[in-house]
């Protein structure tokens, strides 16, 4: 048997696999979710005119709804706004200095503490919502089941299908809701835009967030071009070789930070190998990372939170994608200073589930190709 077909068969049972693994989540979920909605009082009577949003996912898609947040701030329909995310992006939100109450939970117990999870619910209730908006960019089993059973008289959601949920669990979650946004655009950058007038914000486009320079120094660095080369997804990174002689190639010019978690410091390391003008940052809270992409001239990162944090703090930005979810997240805010590099592939929108051995869509990508546009850029942001 070829190796092809080994890989292809290999494939399949991976596939077959996953969608039952799918299958049995959501029967669960599903289960529990009746139970907890069975149990818990469902409060009638609104003490309060509130909007929640719900945003239980990562880095990257809180920060693809923060030009929504800062938007809706002008909204005086509610007299109170607040958001729920996992307790880990507390730090990260408060440095935007946003007009909300922000609530946290913890993530992991929510999930497997059937305990927790019910007294989180029970807040959620107690807050007399009026609206609640499930804003994750992604619905998925727990996110929908917080915002239905927080029993607010508005349920809203950005898309009626999901890839994390089966057609028959969706159809009974969307019976719940009182509206989807459905926007024809599959980019969620497009679907935060059209929730944006679903409130009566006519805003085509949001405004990118300004920081004060004098808050945003580091350690006196300036005029730098910063790599982020690891993803919290392993295939979704560039080749680390190839991030090597790019980042030797751009460091003969100007100097070259490149950052990481202690995870990933190998990585860091190895791609810096002794060159004397590049420096490596290791583990940077949320403040740190933002003042050193602040001062920035340059971004160079992948399909992750951090590209989406340079385009919010209007960094030019240069991210290697791939096609796995190409128009989900990536790419948006468009301009000249901002580039999206992938290799075009007839198998674009898989969803990661890549039938070949590597994601060529990314590893095609050449050294050249990827310094040739940041020069570009860079020639671009002087003009």
């Amino acid at each position: 048997m070829g190796l092809k077909r080994k890989h292809k068969l290999k494939l399949l049972f991976e596939a077959i696999v996953s969608k039952l693994v799918l299958q049995l989540k959501c029967f669960i979920n599903l289960l529990v979710f009746w139970l907890l909605k069975g149990f818990l009082h469902q409060q009638t009577n609104k003490s309060s005119n509130s909007i929640l949003f719900i945003n239980s996912e990562k880095m990257g898609d809180i920060i693809v709804c923060l030009d929504f947040f800062y938007s809706f701030q002008k909204n005086n329909d509610y007299n109170k706004k607040i958001i729920l995310v996992s307790e880990e992006y507390l730090p990260l939100l408060r440095l935007f200095n946003l007009d909300y109450e922000i609530l946290t939970y913890n993530k992991r117990e929510y999930k497997y503490n059937f305990v927790y999870r019910f007294n989180t619910l029970k807040k959620l209730i107690a807050l007399g919502l009026k609206t609640v908006v499930n804003i994750t960019p992604e619905r998925g089993s727990l996110n929908d089941e917080m915002t239905i059973i927080s029993s607010a008289n508005k349920t809203i959601g950005l898309k009626s299908n999901s890839p994390f949920l089966t057609r028959t669990v969706i159809n009974i979650y969307n019976k719940f809701y009182s509206h989807f946004t459905n926007s024809k655009s599959n980019n969620i950058y497009s679907i935060m835009c059209e929730l944006n007038r679903y409130f009566g914000l006519d805003t085509k486009t949001f405004s990118f967030l300004p920081r004060d320079d004098e808050e945003s120094k580091f350690d006196g660095l300036k005029g730098y071009i910063l790599i982020a080369p690891s993803s919290s997804e392993v295939f979704r990174n560039w080749d680390k070789y190839k991030f090597r002689e790019l980042a030797k190639r751009l460091s003969l010019e100007t100097k070259v930070v490149v950052i990481g978690t202690k995870r990933q410091e190998e990585v860091v390391d190895f791609i810096i190998d002794g060159n004397t003008n590049a420096i490596k940052s290791i583990d940077l809270n949320y403040n740190e990372l933002i003042n050193l992409m602040y001062n920035c001239k340059l971004f160079i990162g992948l399909d992750s939170g951090l590209s989406h944090l340079a385009l919010q703090l209007n960094k030019p930005t240069l991210a290697i994608i791939g096609g796995g979810k190409i128009g989900t997240f990536f790419p948006y805010k468009q301009n000249s200073k901002n580039k999206f590099l992938f290799s075009e592939m007839d198998c674009f929108g898989c969803s990661w589930m890549c039938k070949y051995k590597t994601p060529y869509c990314i590893s095609n990508i050449t050294v050249e190709e990827v310094y040739c546009a940041s020069v570009d850029i860079l020639r671009r942001d002087e003009i």
